[in-house]
């Protein structure tokens, strides 16, 4: 066999190769992490009678797939709300599951509405009689995305300054567009 044909011949080889790895990772590979932004909140209740708070937290989430290239496929969405120490009921997106495309943006809008039980500690009582007087209360949200195909449930803490609205024209002041931070497990 002469020397351009074994050239020919491994060349040929080492293209099949990398073409075979190419799609070998593009499979198995997870997909970037998402970006996920809170763009609005708001509190039309908000307030404690007898140790017990009384709320209605409405949020819209948007999800960003950075990927130019993956899809996300989400097979369900987890998310708990917490004021302090005080978790609220958890919400969770169990309907079918969705993908994402390429670059897609999908905004989830969820609603926390309900009343517990609370003890709070003076120091949370404290904390809440202030944000009560200012009109806006601290809110962090978690979400545990579940990624079908892969093992991995990222997950998210948003921080959040929700403020309190008296009725569907004013509020005590807007609420500031939130990045999350995303980790991957």
């Amino acid at each position: 066999m002469s020397v351009k044909k074994t050239v020919t011949i491994i060349g040929i080889v080492c293209a099949v190769i990398v073409v075979i790895g190419g799609l070998v990772s593009w499979t198995t590979v997870p997909p970037n992490k998402p970006r996920i932004t809170v763009i609005n909140g708001s509190l039309t209740q908000f307030y404690l009678n007898n140790n017990t708070l009384y709320y209605n937290l409405a949020l819209n989430i948007a999800f960003k797939n950075p990927s130019i290239t993956k899809p996300i496929n989400y097979k369900h969405i987890e998310t708990t709300a917490r004021y302090i120490d005080e978790r609220f009921p958890l919400e969770t997106f169990t309907s079918s599951p969705f993908k994402q495309g390429a670059k897609d943006t999908n905004v989830l809008s969820l609603n926390f509405q309900g009343q517990q039980i609370v003890k709070f500690s003076e120091d949370v009582l404290s904390q809440f009689q202030s944000e009560t007087v200012a009109g806006a209360y601290t809110i962090n949200v978690a979400v545990v995305l579940q990624i079908l195909k892969f093992s991995y449930k990222p997950h998210t803490l948003c921080l959040l300054k929700v403020p309190l609205r008296f009725n569907s024209t004013s509020t005590s002041g807007s609420f500031r567009v939130t990045q999350c931070s995303v980790q991957k497990n």
